[in-house]
């Protein structure tokens, strides 16, 4: 009788370390496709939001420098013509 507990123990025990295997595999598996899904990652942005800030930003501060420029080249010409 003592046997057929013990036996009946040691499946258990096997049984319970499959289960909490399987349920870090599938927890890990969520977890990746979390990370890169279109739904959002660990901030709430997914990648393609991160892209089109960034894109954004590149476009800001391309378009600023060139604005920059065009007034520094534009400035002296007109100061020189409220002079006259």
């Amino acid at each position: 009788m003592k046997y057929a507990g013990a036996k009946k123990a040691a499946r258990h025990e096997i049984c319970k370390k499959d289960a909490r295997t399987l349920y870090e595999k599938n927890l890990a598996q969520c977890d990746v496709k979390a990370a890169i899904s279109l739904r959002g990652g660990a901030l709430g942005l997914n990648w393609l939001e991160v892209g089109m800030v960034t894109a954004t930003a590149v476009a800001w501060y391309y378009a600023t420098s060139m604005a920059q420029g065009w007034l520094a080249a534009r400035i002296p010409f007109l100061k020189k013509g409220q002079e006259k």
